[in-house]
């Protein structure tokens, strides 16, 4: 068989065999490109940053204290080794981020920087080489002398330290708490507030004895009357001090724990030491009695005992802040340290009056601290996590060119990931818990024991949400450069990412921070819970469901109701495709970040032991079995593959029409297929291979196609469906396919060409009846001499209107009963209201034709008159007549609703045309009454014939069979009325045309498909398997060939058969892939598609 392709059409669209290879960049990152000797540059830069962060670390910080205690002791003797080494990750991995950020990124930040108009930017950024390996380090030297050559840097990382100590649980405050101790020992003294608490009786007995002992020696009494107030202070700073050395020595059971490192131990010795032998000298000083009377002599020596007195005040004032400073340190590290409620018998120690110091003490560093350090570390997990998502494609990658088998690219996408994640828990948390601790240690938490503002705990919630939302939309923003960063080629195109488009990364990354205002407070809330782990747990839940509703919202939001609608049931949210396109692993990540946020971290690991003895008795240890439950539901996903959900197929009805050959026909005997032809095969193509559907064939006709899909009697109809939405009764229930086929209204002619008068023959629901109209008012087929062309195109439209009105009236279904009783028996069966109504419609419309049609014989009658014209067609003359008059009962038929069958008859043959001698008067002749002896200015003016049927069988009858003296022209979509000639000819007989071809386009007829609008995701299945359909290039023209080759009586094809040039290109316009991808079980890697590329 000859290739039915133009000659003047390219053969394919698809030239991509004709470029040379070259690797495509799956991760552009903007055209950078590093040095050979970047990546050792930037090696060698990470570890002169740790060294340098290591020594920076080490250098005990200096510390004016009156405590020798905290000036001696560094952080590695108040944390112990552990958590020093875990604070210097925290502080060295904080300042590697920024470098790695820099050194890789700095480029993007520049570029950033450009889009905003500065003087100068472009210029400075155009002198930086940042793929060269003196970037790196240069970054790396500068790290390491700017934090101590610019005040700035350096209070940025001093308070990084800080924060890194507090993290692992180092305190930092010691200072402070040290002066609350004091401060509280002093209001247990004389008319304190604490005077009756068991701190306050236990020194007043010290207090009693030293104030016996210093009244007792003649000269220090006298030195006591003489300075009563020093002397006091002395007292209560002696008993303060033999206090502070008993609970040393016995009374402090065995708290501290062994948190408390040896280095604390030895010095509390020494202390203790000295404070004993200052006691038990100034004891033994004061027992002693003066050794001589002597008046002159006694002066001196009152003298020598004032400067001992005074020396030791000084020395026991010291010893205090020393034994003090020690007593700070173990109120922080011990993990038994009471809070305000603890009775002291529930702890090791067993003094009511140390337990009355500790619980009446404010604790600088009580606040803990947030959950940011749990966090970063579940960060760590999440990248695992993410990296093995986007490896098993449950992710989708960070740009639609990396492959699975490029771990760069797979490592980039978790990268990507895991930064948005941080971006929407650890940084703003850390932000919002940095305030408050900030707040809490300016004594202005309102959560705190000792606040300056306990009833402003809602503004100050409020105040940390806003900073920490900040913080996080600032973050979010950079991880959407960072991703435009790695997707774009050039700086155009990382403009149009971030800021154009349907969903700019500008737009779609900062608004998921519409979870913030939600976890920041819940979070903050929780931490001020921390004494009560079993309600943490159920916030932390209630956090987690929280957070999951508002990102399904966001996706929702900018993805469309679709995706939820197609994964909504548990099956299908599973599949491979629903978990990509939900971003279901991100999503419980962020949930299982927020539980664990909220209900778990959000406090020292040292501390949370403080309750040790409530958890055993309440059996609350269930955090650490949820936290894993919550983590355990990412992981089936990633170990079991995939599978596609399992559902019962569904019916799809779809209407074939059964008399449009070659696109469409009815053949029983031929197979499982009853219909075949070109439409009729894509319509089951387009289902065959997908078990989730199963199709049911459902017949439908000219007449009765539109209202059976309008019935919801059929899903999809197939058909030749001209793509107009104008008509109303198409685009208002239904959804077009794309455009399957091209084709134009065209025509045959037959018959004797000196008649003069011309038949238009055309089916009459079809554009081809439009097609007839304009032909007649242009006198398209030269009918009419210059003289005989008056009022053309009001005798065209009254034959025209006439003739539609005629046939309608014979193909309208009609009332049987009466509208009334019909109404009622309709009434509980809404599908045969639906009918009713269509119906009623149809014959409102033909009254609505009916008047119309008597306008215009009334219009046309009033010219003639006013013209005086007298050579008007019989024909159109008795048209006038019939329709002015009625007397052939059209009123009454329109009346009757088509139940007086007899008189809708009589009224369609008084308006139709006796040349459509096979409708209306098969004895009517066609030869046009004109006497060739009569001359031209004399005859009669003759008309053209509008002949409408009811479908093309009936029509290609008409065409092939009225005789030669009658001029007929048959008008209809090309491809079609060309095969019903050829039919005719091959099975019935001879049918002799004008041109076999068919003449020009007079139209533009685009075909398609048309669904039922109620069911959308059919509509997109449809639309999908249509351009995979048109994508098998080969199969489509093998289609094409099997439905419109024009054979002869022998059945031998003809070789000059040639799609029309638009559908040529229809066909390579909807070839939207490469055909082979598309093949019943293809393989769809990104491997075999390189492999099926020719």
């Amino acid at each position: 068989m000859a290739d039915p392709w133009p000659a003047e059409v390219p053969a394919s669209l698809w030239t991509f065999n004709q470029l040379s290879a070259e690797e495509v960049v799956q991760v552009p990152m903007m055209g950078v490109k590093f040095a050979s000797g970047f990546l050792y540059a930037f090696a060698f830069g990470c570890i002169f940053i740790a060294v340098f962060a290591w020594q920076r670390f080490r250098i005990k910080t200096v510390v004016k204290s009156p405590s020798r205690a905290l000036t001696q002791l560094g952080p590695n003797d108040l944390g112990g080794q552990a958590a020093l080494i875990r604070a210097y990750f925290i502080y060295a991995g904080s300042i590697l981020l920024l470098y790695v950020s820099l050194t890789f990124f700095g480029k993007l930040l520049v570029q950033m920087a450009r889009l905003v108009p500065a003087i100068g930017i472009d210029a400075y950024a155009d002198k930086l080489r940042f793929d060269s390996p003196q970037w790196p380090l240069m970054l790396a030297f500068g790290f390491a002398g700017l934090a101590q050559m610019l005040p700035p840097v350096a209070a940025i990382e001093g308070w990084l330290r800080l924060r890194a100590y507090r993290a692992v649980g180092i305190p930092v405050r010691l200072e402070q708490t040290m002066r609350n101790l004091i401060v509280t020992l002093e209001r247990a003294g004389p008319k304190g507030d604490l005077e009756e608490f068991p701190l306050g009786k236990a020194l007043s007995c010290y207090r009693a004895q030293w104030d016996g002992i210093i009244k007792g020696h003649p000269w220090a009494g006298a030195w006591a009357r003489r300075r009563a107030s020093r002397a006091q202070d002395l007292v209560s700073l002696l008993s303060q001090l033999e206090l502070l050395v008993s609970w040393s020595k016995s009374k402090r059971g065995s708290w501290p724990g062994h948190e408390v490192s040896q280095t604390v131990r030895d010095l509390e010795e020494t202390y203790v030491r000295e404070s004993g032998d200052l006691l038990n000298e100034f004891q033994q000083r004061m027992s002693e009695p003066p050794e001589i009377d002597d008046r002159r002599l006694s002066g001196t020596r009152e003298a020598r005992l004032d400067d001992y007195l005074n020396t030791t005040f000084s020395k026991a004032e010291g010893l205090r802040h020393d034994l003090v400073g020690i007593l700070a340190i173990f109120l922080e590290r011990d993990i038994d340290s009471p809070d305000r409620t603890d009775d002291f018998k529930d702890h090791s120690y067993t003094d009511p009056a140390l337990h009355a110091l500790l619980i009446k003490t404010a604790r600088a560093d009580s606040a803990g601290t947030g959950p940011e350090s749990g966090l970063f570390a579940a960060l760590i997990a999440v990248f695992v996590l993410c990296t093995a998502a986007a490896w098993r494609g449950l992710q989708d990658p960070v740009g639609q060119y990396v492959e699975r088998t490029n771990l760069y690219g797979m490592l980039i996408s978790a990268l990507v990931e895991t930064l948005r994640l941080a971006s929407l828990t650890w940084l703003p948390l850390l932000a919002a818990f940095s305030l408050r601790q900030y707040l809490w240690d300016n004594g202005d938490w309102a959560r705190a024991r000792y606040s300056t503002k306990p009833d402003h705990y809602a503004g100050q919630i409020l105040v940390c949400t806003s900073l920490g939302v900040a913080t996080g939309v600032l973050g979010l923003v950079l991880v959407a450069a960072l991703k435009a960063f790695f997707i774009a080629t050039n700086r155009e195109y990382f403009a149009e990412l971030l800021a154009g488009g349907p969903a700019p990364f500008l737009l779609y990354y900062p608004t998921q921070a519409i979870i913030l205002p939600a976890l920041i407070p819940l979070a903050i809330y929780s931490a001020d819970l921390s004494k009560t782990p079993h309600r943490r747990l159920i916030w932390g839940v209630v956090a987690a469901l929280v957070i999951g509703t508002l990102w399904l919202a966001h996706a929702t939001y900018w993805n469309g109701t679709v995706l939820i609608r197609d994964c909504v049931s548990a099956t299908a949210i599973l599949t491979e495709a629903c978990v990509r396109r939900m971003d279901l692993i991100s999503h419980l990540a962020l949930m299982t970040l927020t539980f664990l946020a909220v209900g778990i971290f959000g406090d020292l690991p040292e501390r949370r032991r403080a309750n040790v003895r409530e958890r055993e008795r309440t059996g609350t240890g269930v955090e650490s079995a949820a936290g894993l439950a919550l983590l355990a539901m990412l992981f089936p996903m990633l170990v079991l593959a995939p599978t596609s959900a399992r559902a019962e197929p569904k019916p799809v009805r779809i209407g074939f029409r059964v008399d449009i050959a070659p696109f469409s026909y009815r053949n029983e005997a031929s197979g499982p297929r009853q219909f075949h032809g070109y439409l009729a095969d894509m319509c089951f193509d387009i289902f065959d291979g997908y078990p989730a559907y199963k199709v049911e064939a459902v017949p439908v006709g000219a007449k009765d196609r539109f209202d059976m899909f309008n019935a919801g009697d059929v899903d999809l109809l197939c058909d030749a469906v001209t793509m107009r939405f104008s008509e109303r009764d198409r685009s208002e229930k239904g959804i077009y396919s794309p455009i399957v086929f091209v084709s134009g209204v065209s025509y045959l002619e037959t018959g004797n060409r000196n008649v003069g008068a011309v038949a238009l023959g055309f089916v009459l629901n079809a554009t081809a009846r439009d097609v007839a109209l304009k032909t007649c008012h242009v006198d398209q087929f030269r009918v009419f001499m210059p003289d005989t062309r008056a009022l053309l195109v009001e005798r065209c439209n009254l034959r025209w209107q006439a003739a539609l009105l005629a046939q309608r009236l014979l193909n309208e279904p009609s009332i049987v009963q009466s509208p009334a009783s019909q109404i009622a028996v309709t009434q509980v069966d809404p599908r045969r209201r639906a009918s009713l109504d269509a119906v009623m419609e149809s014959w409102r419309r033909l009254h609505e034709d009916w008047e119309t049609l008597h306008q215009r014989a009334e219009n046309l009658n009033t010219m003639v008159q006013d013209q005086n014209i007298t050579r008007l067609s019989t024909a159109t003359t008795a048209l006038i007549e019939t329709v002015l008059s009625d007397g052939n009962g059209i009123q009454t038929c329109l009346d009757s609703l088509g139940r007086n069958a007899a008189v809708c008859a009589e009224a369609s043959k008084a308006l139709s045309d006796p040349r459509c001698g096979g409708i209306a008067d098969k004895n009517a002749s066609a030869k046009a009454p004109a006497d060739a002896n009569i001359p031209f200015e004399q005859r009669i003016w003759d008309d053209y014939s509008f002949c409408p049927m009811s479908d093309h069988g009936a029509l290609i009858k008409w065409f092939c069979t009225s005789g030669k003296d009658l001029r007929r022209v048959y008008l209809g979509d090309r491809e079609l009325i060309v095969a019903k000639r050829d039919a005719w000819a091959r099975d019935i007989g001879s049918c002799p045309v004008q041109r076999a071809e068919g003449a020009e386009f007079l139209s533009y007829e685009p075909y398609a498909f048309l669904v039922q609008r109620k069911k959308p995701a059919l509509a997109a299945f449809v639309q999908q398997r249509v351009y995979e359909l048109f994508s098998n290039r080969a199969q489509m023209i093998a289609r094409f060939n099997a439905s419109f080759s024009r054979k002869d009586a022998s059945g031998t094809g003809q070789p000059d058969v040639r799609m029309s040039v638009p559908l040529a290109y229809l066909f390579l316009l909807n070839a939207v892939e490469n055909d082979t991808l598309f093949l019943p079980n293809a393989d769809l890697s990104p491997e075999a598609a390189a492999g099926n590329r020719p």
